[in-house]
């Protein structure tokens, strides 16, 4: 069991549909999105599933994944994806790699890869402002932060990047 699944257990049991994982992230990055014509798209860390759900609506097979929230279509860890090799063609990732220990970085980028052929996610740069609940308290929910420069060589060894601007990630898996 991944080791930070009972503090998002905690937030999510604790919290009501308004707070955590009731926002939608990737819809900034929608127009983006749509115009790379995504046959298919894993959104991974997707709360209570907004964006997967829009994609739905305009017809593009998507399901979105979260290790701890009720909302999502699975119930599922972004270490260890139930998915087939090259599965989807796209994965997502809006503001989830940063809430993962700096150890799990690798193996992250690692099942990514292996599910997708291509990728386009978001990276915080910062501490989380949201307290989580107690016992948790006096923890940062953002694990992993990283400059620009250091993402870049986590990502660079699993993909070519095509566009990165902003904390916004857009690439191929090698």
């Amino acid at each position: 069991m991944n080791p930070e699944q009972p503090v998002y257990q905690a937030i999510y049991d604790s919290w009501t549909l308004q707070q955590y994982g009731s926002s939608n992230h990737g819809y900034q990055h929608l127009d983006k999105i749509l115009k790379l014509t995504p046959k298919s798209l894993l959104d991974v860390g997707c709360g209570y599933n907004q964006f997967s759900n829009h994609l739905k609506k305009l017809g593009i097979k998507s399901e979105g994944i979260d290790f701890a929230c009720p909302g999502a279509d699975k119930i599922a860890d972004i270490l260890n994806l139930p998915y087939e090799d090259k599965e989807w063609e796209w994965i997502t990732a809006w503001d989830v790699l940063e809430h993962l220990l700096p150890d799990q970085i690798d193996l992250a980028l690692q099942e990514m890869s292996r599910v997708s052929k291509y990728f386009a996610f978001t990276i915080s740069y910062e501490l989380a402002s949201t307290i989580p609940p107690h016992p948790f308290q006096g923890r940062n929910l953002h694990q992993t932060i990283w400059e620009p420069e250091k993402w870049r060589k986590e990502i660079e060894k699993y993909a070519k990047i095509k566009f990165c601007t902003l904390g916004f990630w857009v690439g191929k898996w090698n």
